[in-house]
């Protein structure tokens, strides 16, 4: 967003997100909706996000959230916890292998995390071993994890 796109481009971003915060126009002009945006960027970027503050009805830096590293047992639980609520398991060899290569000085970083999950979810999707909604189980493989470049 602040790389790529132009400074009109951000403009009228934030031109648009100012009326929705105040709520002008939306829903053919209802006023005092209850609306909530989150925001979310990588920390080098954050100090960019101050230039779109002029046009804000409120400042965009005032409620902040650092989403930090994750231990590797957190990071387990963020791969397996969401996973069992949709009939998904992780074959433990992958699972070792995942958080292995993922991990840091003891730390894995969220987005990396998310990335490799996601992608191994499109693999399972596409290949047609698990469809969502069917009530079936699905299993992640370190075969899968390897045909993927992991």
């Amino acid at each position: 967003f602040f790389v790529r796109l132009g400074k009109a481009t951000r403009a009228a971003f934030a031109e648009e997100l100012a009326a929705c915060l105040r709520s002008e126009g939306v829903l053919s002009g209802t006023k005092g909706l209850d609306l909530r945006f989150v925001l979310s960027l990588r920390d080098d970027y954050l100090a960019r996000l101050h230039s779109l503050s002029a046009q804000l009805p409120d400042d965009p830096l005032m409620n902040r959230f650092c989403l930090e590293n994750l231990n590797v047992e957190k990071a387990r639980l963020a791969v397996t916890q969401p996973a069992q609520a949709f009939k998904l398991r992780y074959e433990d060899e992958l699972l070792e292998t995942l958080l292995d290569d993922l991990e840091q000085e003891g730390d894995v970083e969220p987005p990396q995390l998310q990335i490799v999950c996601h992608k191994l979810y499109e693999s399972l999707v596409d290949s047609g071993q698990w469809v969502e909604g069917s009530g079936r189980s699905g299993l992640f493989t370190l075969q899968s994890y390897k045909e993927l470049g992991g």
